[in-house]
């Protein structure tokens, strides 16, 4: 029988030296027979089980044992690496898994015969199926011996096999798991958080039990509610109220804890539980989230790339760098020497200077900010190479209840009027948890609101959401403002109106209806719904969209050549890094021969030469982002610089304030170059909009309960 000590000598050096680019970039053949290599001598599913078991003890050991090919993953310094080579070995190890037991399972003879031809009748001949419990043993491992990447792994595996994409017996199977006392906070989170799963939830006491261990997902739970019957939701209220008494009591949870959880009790684990319970009843209630700060971590690294989008890419100037440090260091105040460090490696001392008599308080979230503007910027600064703002339109900054009122007064006028397009957009920034809605634009009749959602009065800003929303004559046109809206609810959740918005239109939609619209340039011989109208507007439309995925590919190239990306172990986290799921090998083509994928390609482009001009149109349209339509319909590109900035810094910039009010102008701009096309064609543009779907968003069942 062979031993754990055997496979670990046999198979060590090859599963440190696996090429992880070609064994995870479809690179099927040496996928394939390192797979076979990986587990040779495996002939049932015991051994399977159990060589499996080896390996991810042989990883979890690997740093300890001194066995990494690079000592600088023994560095303190680069503990990240040392987990990132562990979750890419790991990865490694569920795929070859599926890969072995996919070959010896292959009907494609042909297939099957590349691994040799003497081992292909014993490959048969060692056929050894799984059933739902070994895949179960399987999720346990992963559970027992990874790391962060429990999660991940489990995903890749279910994805991987077909008997787990039937999901009722995979469930079933987790709650026999659970029954018996073994259940693990990944496995009942996989089965919590995907929504295949949701169907076969039975009983909401699973939720109870993962929040002593982990954050529960308020919006898996809202979703798994809205399948199920009364009775279920009740149940549920019950579970959320018990959840909220062993919050309040020590003792209570100590002794449910002892009872259910059977591990003993730590004061550290009622911390996790209230925690994870506020954060539940925080978003389920829709009450507002406090900001917290940025991870560590991901705050350096944030300056880093910011350091780097500045001097090296020249993608952003000082004026937004310091603002983005600004706000990271109070967040982090130890972190201005580290930036201090990174502006001398730049060689800027002058910025170096500055940043040195910069005084930190103690508010990781201010409000002002101690940075002054470009001097002599000009909110109506003309850019030959980008789109302005038209001196025409007057910006409001509006902040006070005052400014806020007139803005109101303002879109009911309009409204009392008659149709009017009013562009519409928000903006929010990056740089904290639990970021909400910084800044509101509406932009109609030559005059562009900025209403300050971070600090203007929270119920006057909402009134105007209402009324907004509300107005039958006014149709806010925006790229995607659904999501824009979907984010104003988690501040104004009491706003009726944004859960059932009036005339609320994609910008997008309308260009694709504009352009199948009746008009009188077609006749008999030619149809709308097969050229368009866009051809004969801009007859040039299909070479600005080929050039433009030429210019986005040229750019990836470019800055992959700028991240000068090294290869082998030295870079092992970067390869984890950039193995995600929809770029591993495509598990439904292995056992494929050259044959049927040449069919299948061939079939595709034969499918894609019928595509009318009409529907490579729409298709293109619909993965265009709002400066690259201002390039097609109004010349210009819109300056998409600031669009990540920090949005809560007062007072704003003057080039934030030009963006945040050419973003919701430029939709205007664009529905009134579709009109003034609308009239030369005979097309009713104002009835296009008015014709778009509506969309609503559902409110919580949980809002309006007390629990």
């Amino acid at each position: 029988m062979e031993s754990q000590k055997d496979v670990i000598l046999s198979n060590a050096m090859l599963l440190q030296n696996v090429d992880t680019e070609k064994f995870f970039r479809k690179c099927r053949e040496y996928a394939r027979e390192f797979s076979l290599e990986l587990y040779k001598g495996v002939n049932s599913k015991e051994k399977f089980l159990k060589r499996v078991n080896y390996y991810f003890d042989y990883i979890k050991n690997l740093n300890n044992d001194g066995n990494l090919q690079d000592n600088s993953y023994n560095s303190r310094f680069n503990k990240r690496k040392v987990f990132s080579y562990r979750e890419t070995l790991r990865r490694v190890i569920i795929r070859s898994f599926y890969l072995f037991h996919s070959i010896k399972h292959s009907k494609e003879d042909e297939n099957l015969s590349k691994v040799g031809e003497d081992s292909f009748e014993k490959l048969k001949a060692d056929r050894f199926s799984l059933e739902m419990s070994d895949h179960i043993a399987i999720l346990e491992i992963i559970c027992l011996k990874a790391h962060n990447d429990k999660s991940n792994l489990i995903r890749l595996h279910v994805k991987n096999f077909e008997l787990l994409q039937s999901r009722e017996l995979l469930c079933k199977e987790i709650y026999n798991l659970i029954d018996s006392g073994r259940w693990y906070f990944p496995i009942v989170n996989f089965m919590l958080t995907d929504k295949r799963n949701f169907p076969f939830v039975n009983s909401p006491l699973l939720f109870e039990k993962l929040a002593f261990f982990g954050p529960i997902h308020a919006k898996s739970l809202e979703e798994i509610v809205e399948l199920k019957d009364g009775k279920f939701f009740d149940d549920t209220i019950k579970v959320l109220r018990q959840l909220r008494s062993y919050m309040e009591n020590v003792d209570l949870f100590k002794k449910f804890y002892k009872k259910n959880i059977s591990r003993d009790f730590k004061r550290g684990n009622f911390n996790v539980f209230k925690h994870n319970v506020r954060n539940l009843f925080t978003k389920l209630k829709r009450t507002n989230d406090v900001k917290e700060p940025l991870p560590r971590d991901t705050a350096i690294i944030q300056l880093g790339r910011h350091v780097k989008m500045c001097y090296r890419k020249k993608m952003i100037d000082n004026y937004y760098l310091n603002d983005v440090a600004y706000i990271i260091i109070c967040q982090h105040p130890s972190l201005k020497r580290t930036f201090e460090n990174l502006l001398l490696k730049e060689k800027d001392f002058k910025e170096l200077e500055r940043w040195k008599s910069i005084h930190i308080d103690n508010d990781p979230f201010p409000r002002y900010f101690p940075l002054e503007d470009k001097i002599n910027d000009d909110l109506y600064a003309e850019n030959s190479n980008y789109l302005s703002l038209p001196s025409n339109i007057t910006v409001k900054i509006c902040l006070s209840n005052d400014e806020i009122t007139e803005a109101i007064t303002a879109i009911n006028e309009a409204n009392e009027k008659g149709f009017t397009i009013v562009g519409f957009d928000c903006e929010w920034s990056p740089f904290c948890v639990n970021q909400n809605v910084s800044l509101i634009q509406v932009s109609l009749n030559n005059t562009c609101f900025i209403i300050d959602a971070s600090y203007g009065d929270h119920e006057l800003v909402g009134k105007f959401l209402n009324d907004l929303f509300s107005a039958k004559n006014l149709v806010k046109l925006g790229l995607q403002p659904k999501g824009d809206i979907v984010e104003l609810l988690k501040t104004f959740y009491n706003v009726d109106a944004l859960c059932c918005p009036t005339h609320t239109c994609c910008l997008t939609e309308v260009i694709k209806r504009f352009n199948i619209a009746n008009s009188n340039i077609f006749n008999n011989d030619s149809n709308v719904e097969q050229v368009g109208n866009i051809e004969f507007i801009i007859p040039h439309w299909k070479d600005f969209f080929n050039q433009f995925n030429s210019n986005e590919n040229s750019k990836k190239n470019k800055d992959n050549d700028n991240e000068n990306i090294h290869q082998n172990n030295e870079d092992i986290s970067l390869d984890n890094d950039k193995i995600q799921d929809d770029n591993i090998l495509d598990i439904e083509n292995v056992s494929q021969d050259k044959k049927s994928i040449k069919e299948k390609e061939t079939k595709k482009e034969n499918e894609k030469e019928k595509l009318t001009d009409a529907k490579k149109f729409d298709m293109a349209i619909s993965c265009t982002g709002l400066s690259k339509l201002c390039k097609l319909i109004l010349g210009k590109e819109l300056e998409k610089t600031e669009q990540c900035s920090v949005w809560d810094r007062r007072p704003l910039r003057i080039s934030q304030i030009r963006y945040a009010a050419l973003d919701a102008e430029a939709s205007r701009m664009i529905f009134l170059k579709l009109e003034e096309w609308g009239k030369e064609l005979n097309i009713d543009v104002e009835k296009i909009v008015l014709d778009c779907p509506k969309f609503t968003l559902r409110r919580s069942k949980f809002f309006s309960v007390d629990f």
